[in-house]
């Protein structure tokens, strides 16, 4: 449809400087529900975006908009929603081999704009990427963005209208991804450790259950636990509950269970797909990966800082989830559920399908509903 980028660039100009926007060129689409939660949020990420199309201002058009003179970050359009008070990043692409730069240059542009304004919210800098090609190269960037990262990205493919003249359509959600393999999960898909409380003089009982009479503070460090998650952009669920067996020393625990990145190393057969993908495999085999990385560890820990005076707290028994659950109910007071990222995503469709199902107002954090949730998606 265009030679090159620049006179697509020339053309959708028109439009990009005029109040109405990019949305003038935008057909009629039908944004539905999906068949699956990966279009869902793709379908929720698109209706986001374009909410900022409808009245915008033109910033810039192929200028350097770092705050820095020796950075050069041109992105195509910089446009301003003056009535949502959002930035939207145009990024025009026309050939496959252009499409190795997309990754790296939104996340630059973003950036950029975030040393503008430090305290600006991700959701506040959208993307629009307008493609007359999508090799798998920028589908697979951007759903991962979309769908993992939670970034807000439309995409659009230019068309020729009845008249000649230049239109824009969604490209189809269900498109960005390969429908035939969904996200599912299995034994090896979560693992974690046990957030162990104990109370400060962990050798009399009587301090031991002095934590009962903290269990606010309790409480605070489980939602410390479960915000420095989402802040860390992982994906998983945690438990608190209260340890009934006698003569235990940590009156209360946290099962803490993130999505393990290295689960399909621990499948009985690996698909080899390339020289790199041996040596990634050679390298955690021998080292026996669990799951269990940084991130896990620094998003526990983060308890500690509620339970400073009253407790000394400890990450212990890096195990998969089944292991983790059949210690955590063999003896125990379920206190609370609460999932983040892309968990919590599965999380509320379930407790939507239950709100239908039942008159009954069930508790968000509910942990014999988070219990059940648990058992239908492994």
């Amino acid at each position: 449809m265009f030679k090159n980028e620049q006179e697509m660039q020339v053309e959708l100009s028109k439009y990009a400087r005029k109040f109405g926007g990019l949305s003038e060129l935008i057909q009629e689409h039908e944004l539905e529900k999906g068949n699956s939660l990966e279009e869902d949020i793709i379908i929720n990420s698109y209706k986001y975006c374009l909410e900022s199309l409808y009245e915008t201002v033109l910033v810039s058009e192929d200028e350097n908009i770092s705050m820095f003179d020796k950075e050069q970050l041109k992105p195509d359009f910089l446009l301003f929603d003056p009535g949502l008070e959002k930035f939207v990043i145009v990024e025009l692409k026309n050939a496959k081999s252009a499409t190795r730069q997309a990754g790296t240059e939104l996340g630059a542009y973003s950036n950029a704009i975030k040393n503008h304004f430090p305290m600006i919210a991700d959701s506040d800098i959208t993307f629009i990427v307008i493609s007359s090609v999508w090799p798998t190269l920028l589908k697979n960037y951007i759903f991962n963005e979309i769908f993992w990262r939670k970034k807000k990205v439309l995409c659009l493919q230019p068309i020729v209208e009845e008249d000649n003249s230049i239109g824009l359509e969604c490209f189809p959600p269900d498109q960005l991804f390969n429908k035939k393999i969904k996200t599912t999960f299995n034994r090896h898909s979560f693992s974690g450790m046990q957030y162990c409380i104990y109370g400060k003089g962990i050798n009399s009982g009587e301090v031991i259950d002095s934590l009962d009479n903290h269990i606010e503070r309790v409480k605070s460090a489980f939602e410390r636990i479960i915000r420095k998650s989402q802040q860390n952009n992982s994906h998983g669920f945690a438990f608190l509950w209260k340890d009934l067996r006698e003569g235990s020393l940590a009156r209360y625990s946290v099962t803490f269970v993130d999505i393990n990145p290295f689960e399909k190393y621990h499948e009985d057969v690996v698909e080899i797909e390339s020289d790199f993908h041996e040596r990634l495999y050679r390298c955690l085999s021998e080292h026996e990966v669990t799951g269990i990385t940084g991130t896990t560890l620094d998003s526990m820990r983060n308890g500690d800082y509620f339970l400073d005076g009253i407790a000394n707290p400890s990450p212990e028994s890096s195990l998969p989830w089944e292991d983790l659950k059949g210690y955590m109910i063999e003896a125990s007071e379920l206190i609370a559920f609460k999932s983040w990222g892309v968990i919590a995503d599965f999380y509320e469709e379930y407790l939507a399908s239950l709100y239908k199902e039942s008159i009954y107002d069930y508790k968000y954090d509910d942990p014999e509903i988070g219990l059940k949730f648990t058992e239908s998606i492994i």
